[in-house]
């Protein structure tokens, strides 16, 4: 479901197109493992990714709750994935870019 780089002082994860909740259940617990190891920020570059789930959203919001606005953030996000981000009211809190 993902990858993930560091470049200076953040860990920039990369993500599958399709992030549905098959994907997501089963990448979860690696993702939150590598996260919680860290004292990076934490981008998540979306670049490419054309569909989130609600188990995504719910793993952004955990993030965020977590890490802040000031370790999280949301990067190259679509116009179709924004949508989902604006719906379940998270543009208002994430930062989007």
């Amino acid at each position: 479901m993902f990858n993930y780089n560091i470049s200076g002082s953040s860990m920039i994860f990369t993500f599958q197109p399709k992030l549905d909740t098959a994907a997501c259940n089963k990448a979860e617990d690696e993702l939150f493992s590598i996260i919680n190891h860290s004292e990076l920020a934490i981008v998540f570059d979306m670049s490419g990714v054309e569909y989130i789930s609600s188990n995504f959203l719910r793993i952004s919001l955990q993030l965020w709750q977590k890490l802040g606005k000031d370790r999280f953030s949301v990067k190259n996000v679509s116009e179709s994935v924004r949508k989902i981000y604006h719906m379940a009211g998270f543009d208002g809190i994430l930062v989007l870019g």
